[in-house]
């Protein structure tokens, strides 16, 4: 059976000056793996790609350790700055290039 994955997914803990952009009373709430998971079941995916939300540093830090909690984010789209930072010398298994 082919892997199934969501291919873009971001993931948050709320609050108005991170996420002041938000215009919807929906998205003003946390959005995090254990919200996600049982969706990805119910449908027949395996995982997902979580997509930054902001444009800061410690984006990239919140996201890899998401990553490392949950076994279904198969991999993490960053800013190309945080590679360098993070993968000072970057394994292809570990990151998407775009």
């Amino acid at each position: 059976m082919a892997l199934r994955l969501d291919s873009h997914q971001h993931f948050w803990r709320y609050n108005d000056t991170d996420y002041g952009w938000m215009d919807h009373n929906i998205l003003k709430q946390d959005y995090l793996p254990a919200y996600l998971n049982p969706y990805l079941r119910d449908h027949g995916f395996h995982g997902t790609i979580a997509v930054q939300a902001r444009q800061v540093d410690r984006e990239t830090d919140f996201l890899l350790q998401l990553q490392s909690e949950n076994s279904f984010i198969k991999g993490v789209i960053m800013d190309a700055r945080a590679m360098v930072v993070h993968f000072p010398y970057p394994t292809t298994s570990r990151l998407i290039f775009l």
